[in-house]
């Protein structure tokens, strides 16, 4: 199951924060360092070339630094911490892109659930820089993927959702329309997708198309192959639902994104890879406002994807058994080429898993039967692309609630959790630390406190899906206790680090 990785100088750790280094340093073992100054990252990034070191994270605060260190070994991964705040997170996304960039360093105001969702709907991996262990906590409970901080211990806790995975309707709801028609994604859109898969080709008369395979097949009363065909002559052939021809025919992308809400993201498995059809594809993607993935078996495809389509996410399709992939090879195409890696389920390989994990390395895993389904979804994955998303699209992205409450000994306080439809929940509470007000909980509120002064707590909300366990947990809450006029208050912040 994935967890969220710890970049410390604690030995708990799972990615070692070098507070200083020197050259033979960092080539031992799995690293992050900071590198602000242009001299040294020219330094570091011919050093890291000439050893064809690509393990290795490099943080900055220099967007300069990152351009200048990608110029010269693109292979490495590039951690970016801004110093201005940001509200568009769109627009943020395709800078950093058009710069190489998929992973962020924030502070710790932006440790919330919603917005650390959004972020990693974008295909961005965020990482929460934590300066006190009780800060450690709300990074954590906000969903990040990582938390850096000096000192900072690493925190084992259940396997919480803390938001949950994005939902891909793959090939669109096929319930009354079949797979990669209009009809198809607009039924995933009213279900509650928050992704739609298509496929795309390029018809002879160089539009861009959505079909599975090279040719209509099957789902049409005429087998015309794509580019061999003009977009006028395939729209001859009809649809084909459940043995009855339809008076529906094959539609272009640019259709599809003039029919469907730009709120839904497109996920694009391009099935041609020459370079003029990839320029094509890109000059309709660019003109797009959703969040866009594309996606290949082919390796030519993704290389000349990043080239045409650097604001876009890309993804390799593959499988964990193929003889001659290794670790580092899968990790510098990742560095390189800004990948979410799409592995085929059936072929696991915990090695694989376990290292693309530590290294927060997105994985959408394809080919899903139902049962596969929840099993991806309970494992929290990055997303879940698959035929039968209809239960899970009616489980809460994430929960809410206020994140400061006030209580006064002696009377009940009501807390409000809901989903993000602000659907009321039921929840258990938590409180860290050990508990150190007495406070007691039902599953509405606070009934009663020992002491006064402050305390930190968490929600929980569990739900069953098929035969797993789903057990949300809510941001970090700060309680402050007032008591009756004469106790002394207890602050728990004071006994962190």
């Amino acid at each position: 199951m994935k967890e969220t990785v710890f970049i410390t100088n604690h030995p708990s750790g799972d990615i070692s924060y070098l507070l200083n280094y020197d050259a033979s340093i960092i080539l031992k073992g799995l690293n992050l360092i900071e590198i602000h100054d242009i001299e040294k990252a020219r330094q570091i990034a011919g050093f890291l070339k000439l050893r064809a070191r690509n393990d290795i994270f490099i943080l900055s605060k220099e967007r300069k630094v990152i351009k200048e260190m990608y110029s010269v070994h693109p292979y490495a991964r590039y951690v970016y911490e801004p110093k201005k705040t940001f509200d568009d997170i769109n627009k943020f996304t395709k800078e950093l892109f058009s710069l190489g960039i998929f992973t962020i360093c924030l502070d710790i105001s932006y440790a919330n659930q919603r917005v650390i969702r959004e972020l990693k709907k974008c295909g961005i991996v965020v990482i929460i820089r934590a300066e006190t262990q009780l800060e450690a906590y709300e990074a954590l409970l906000s969903g990040a993927d990582g938390i850096l901080g000096k000192n900072i211990e690493k925190i084992k806790m259940d396997p919480f959702f803390y938001t949950r995975p994005i939902l891909v309707s793959h090939r669109g709801y096929q319930v009354n329309n079949i797979e990669n028609s209009l009809g198809a994604a607009i039924d995933a859109e009213k279900l509650g997708a928050e992704f739609i898969e298509l496929d795309i080709h390029v018809t002879k008369n160089n539009v861009v198309v959505v079909n599975h395979g090279a040719s209509l097949g099957k789902n049409y009363d005429k087998d015309y192959v794509i580019r061999r065909n003009t977009f006028k002559e395939l729209k001859e052939a009809r649809q084909v639902f459940n043995g009855k021809i339809t008076d529906n025919h094959i539609e272009s992308l640019i259709n599809f994104d003039k029919e469907i809400s730009n709120n839904i993201g497109f996920i694009l498995d391009i099935k041609v890879d020459s370079k003029r059809h990839i320029k094509k594809i890109a000059k309709v993607i660019n003109l797009m406002e959703r969040p866009v993935y594309v996606m290949s078996f082919f390796p030519f495809a993704i290389v000349r994807a990043n080239e045409y389509l650097k604001k876009v996410k890309s993804g390799m399709l593959l499988s964990f058994n193929e003889k001659k992939l290794t670790v580092d090879a899968l990790i510098k195409l990742v560095h390189k080429y800004n990948l979410v890696i799409h592995p085929y389920y059936l072929h696991d390989n915990p090695k694989f898993i376990e290292a693309l994990n530590k290294r927060m390395i997105p994985m959408v895993p394809y080919a899903l039967s139902k049962d596969a389904t929840y099993k991806v979804f309970a494992n929290k994955n990055h997303m879940v692309n698959s035929d039968y998303i209809d239960k899970l699209v009616k489980l809460p992205k994430h929960l809410v609630v206020d994140k400061f409450i006030h209580y006064k000994m002696g009377e009940y306080k009501k807390i409000n959790l809901t989903d993000e439809n602000h659907n009321k929940l039921s929840f258990k509470a938590e409180v860290l630390f050990d508990n150190p007000l007495g406070l007691v909980f039902d599953q509405l509120g606070i009934i009663s406190a020992e002491k006064s002064g402050i305390a930190y707590a968490y929600l929980t909300f569990e739900v069953k899906v098929d035969k797993y366990k789903i057990k949300y947990a809510s941001d970090l809450i700060k309680i402050k206790v007032y008591g009756k006029g004469s106790e002394e208050d207890v602050d728990t912040s004071k006994s962190v680090k």
